[in-house]
C-alpha cells in the first residue's frame, strides 16, 4: 500500500503539460493546462484569452471569439508601442516632432488606432522538462501608427508544470530612438461577478496625479485616503467618492515602493488570492468603469464593475526613450492560490 501511494503522488509530480492549438475567426490559439491553470492564448495582440483556475473563470473572457477582434476592447491583450495616455497626437523626440494615431479624442491611448493589440504576432511553443514558453514575436515597422524606428517586439509566456502561476516577459529593440512601454490588460474577476467581493494591496506611498477631464498626467503626489491600498481594502469601499469626470472610479497610476521579489500587488477574495510580481516601476489601477454591452462575458452580468485591470508599466509622466544600442526588458509574475 505504501509502495502503491508514492507511485501516485510520483506520477503527479511530473504531470506533463496538456497542449492544444485550435483556429477560430482566422485567430490561432494555444491552449496550456498544467493541472493547476489552464491559459488560452492568442496570436491577436499576443494576448491571454481565457485564464482558468481549477476550472473557475480568473479574467473576464468574451462569450464569442468574433468580439475578441473588436479593436477598442484591449481584454487580455499586450498594449504597445506605449501603455497609457499621450496628450494629443504629437511626440517629440531628440528634438524632432512625430505625428501620431490618436484614438481617444485628441489624445492617444494604448499605441493609437493602430497599436500593438490589434496586430496578429508570430509564434512558437518551446516545451522544457519544468515548464513551456510560448514566444510571440511582431515588428512594429517605422512609422507604424507615427512612432519612429521598426521595434522588434518578443512577449514570451512561462507557464510551470503543475503550479498556479505564469509569467510575462516583454522585450524590444528598435532602429531609432523611440517610446516604448508595453504591459498586459488582463481584467481580473477571481471568479466573481462583482468588484464587491475584491480587496486589493498596493505597495505604493505615491501616484501619478492627472486632470480630471482627460486622465493625462500632472504631477506625482502623495497617495489621498480614497487611493491608499497599502492595506487591504475592498475596492468597493470608496469607490463612490470617484465618480466624476473621465475616471468614473478608478483609473489611476500607482509608483511602487520598491521593486524587489516580494509581490507589489495583491488581490483577493474568501476564496482566492493573486499575487502579482514585476520589475516595472508603475501599475495602472482600473475598475472596470465604462460599460460595453455589446460584448457578452462568459458568467458575467451587463454592467460596470466586475473586475479590475492591474497593468504594470513604467511611469507615462516621464516617458523613457528607447535607443537603438539599449534593449527593453520587464517581467510581470502572477501568482493565485484558492
Amino acid at each position: 500500500m505504501l509502495f502503491w501511494l508514492m507511485f501516485v503522488n510520483l506520477d503527479q509530480d511530473l504531470l506533463i503539460m496538456k497542449i492544444k492549438e485550435f483556429s477560430k475567426e482566422n485567430l490561432k490559439f494555444i491552449e496550456l493546462n498544467n493541472g493547476k491553470l489552464c491559459i488560452t492564448l492568442c496570436d491577436l495582440g499576443a494576448s491571454v484569452f481565457s485564464l482558468l483556475l481549477n476550472n473557475k473563470n480568473m479574467i473576464m473572457t468574451p462569450n464569442n471569439v468574433k468580439d475578441f477582434w473588436e479593436a477598442g476592447v484591449y481584454h487580455g491583450k499586450t498594449i504597445g508601442r506605449t501603455g497609457n495616455r499621450i496628450r494629443g497626437n504629437v511626440i517629440e523626440i531628440d528634438g524632432e516632432k512625430f505625428m501620431i494615431k490618436n484614438n481617444e479624442g485628441p489624445n492617444t491611448l494604448h499605441g493609437g488606432i493602430d497599436g500593438m493589440s490589434t496586430k496578429q504576432f508570430a509564434y512558437k511553443i518551446i516545451e522544457g522538462k519544468t515548464q513551456t514558453k510560448v514566444e510571440f514575436k511582431y515588428t512594429s515597422k517605422n512609422k507604424e501608427s507615427g512612432f519612429p524606428g521598426a521595434l522588434k517586439t518578443k512577449i514570451t509566456y512561462f507557464i510551470s508544470e503543475n503550479t498556479p502561476k505564469f509569467k510575462i516577459k516583454f522585450e524590444a529593440k528598435t532602429t531609432k530612438p523611440t517610446l516604448c512601454n508595453l504591459t498586459n490588460h488582463m481584467f481580473f474577476t477571481l471568479g466573481e461577478a462583482s468588484l464587491d467581493c475584491l480587496s486589493l494591496k498596493v505597495n505604493a506611498s505615491n501616484f501619478l496625479e492627472c486632470n480630471s477631464e482627460d486622465l493625462l498626467p500632472i504631477k506625482k503626489s502623495p497617495i489621498t485616503r480614497v487611493l491608499d491600498f497599502r492595506k487591504f481594502k475592498k475596492i468597493t469601499k470608496d469607490i463612490e467618492k470617484l465618480r466624476f469626470g473621465k475616471a468614473n472610479g478608478y483609473d489611476h497610476n500607482y509608483y511602487f515602493d520598491e521593486i524587489s521579489k516580494k509581490p507589489q500587488v495583491i488581490v483577493k477574495t474568501k476564496d482566492c488570492l493573486l499575487k502579482i510580481k514585476t520589475d516595472f516601476e508603475c501599475c495602472q489601477f482600473y475598475s472596470d468603469n465604462y460599460a460595453n454591452d455589446s460584448i457578452k462575458w462568459v458568467g458575467l452580468p451587463d454592467g460596470v464593475n466586475r473586475s479590475i485591470a492591474i497593468e504594470p508599466q513604467d511611469d507615462f509622466l516621464n516617458r523613457k526613450v528607447l535607443r537603438p544600442n539599449e534593449k527593453y526588458s520587464h517581467y510581470i509574475q502572477y501568482e493565485f492560490k484558492d
